[in-house]
């Protein structure tokens, strides 16, 4: 009696010693994997900004024709109009999109089911790479979102394209017209373009429902509608273009 009761006693102990055996087996396998697959993609994006490839510094196709850069605005509030100091000032997402074909990558396979054909990266790599210089003309003062980290967003396609965005606040000048007061109507634009290249070098784009807005709502105002408009301007330092999104046709209820 005393063998049976000590054989039936150890058989539990050495299954659960061989599941923990094989459970750690497991794990350790899948550390394995995953840090070959990490050291893959490192090769990958280390490749891409190899410096006797890739020059930060110059455009794509540069000498040709211009770069494409398409724009999403989803404004997620107004957080401010003043008639006295002729301004507003909105809270929005602005995505920017460019095919950059020095950046294509093909596919990349690491076993897996779907090979990876885009990587989202952490946003310090946009610092490595080539991206449009775009400013707000009629811009007073502005800052990115950093709580609880920087609110942007990389993400690289396996033919080079390139996606961004970024949480802005922008305060805006807006020449507002009272005479009409208090039942005027304003019209409030944020202009978009490059600071530095002209037409030759980039062309903005608002994508196809580019500008979005939320059920937006302030004490003294109600937007009645949104639109887009580009512009083309010739310069003494060449021709330049613009993007003008009128996000506001403001209504004063006062």
């Amino acid at each position: 009696m005393g063998c049976s009761s000590t054989s039936w006693t150890s058989l539990p102990i050495s299954l659960f010693l061989l599941l923990m055996f094989t459970i750690a087996r497991q794990y350790a396998l899948e550390t394995e994997d995953e840090q070959i697959n990490t050291m893959k993609l490192s090769e990958v994006l280390d490749k891409l900004i190899n410096n006797a490839t890739y020059d930060k510094r110059l455009r794509p196709n540069y000498g040709g024709k211009p770069v494409d850069v398409g724009i999403t605005i989803h404004v997620s509030s107004i957080s401010a109009v003043s008639e006295v100091d002729m301004d507003f000032t909105l809270d929005f997402y602005m995505r920017q999109t460019w095919q950059d074909p020095r950046l294509a990558f093909g596919e990349v396979d690491l076993g897996l089911p779907n090979k990876i054909s885009s990587l989202t990266v952490g946003v310090d790599y946009l610092d490595k790479l080539w991206k449009p210089d775009t400013f707000f003309p009629n811009e007073k003062r502005s800052f990115f979102h950093v709580a609880t980290t920087h609110n942007s967003f990389l993400r690289i396609d396996k033919d080079g394209t390139v996606y961004t965005s970024q949480r802005l606040t922008v305060t805006a000048t807006c020449s507002m017209k009272l005479q009409l007061f208090p039942m005027d109507s304003q019209r409030c634009k944020l202009e978009i373009e490059s600071y530095g290249y002209s037409t030759a070098d980039i062309h903005y784009a608002l994508k196809e429902d580019g500008l979005k807005t939320e059920q937006l709502e302030l004490p003294q105002f109600g937007l009645t509608d949104t639109d887009c408009k580009d512009v083309i301007e010739k310069l003494d330092s060449g021709i330049f273009f613009h993007s003008f999104s009128n996000p506001y046709n403001m209504h004063i209820f006062r």
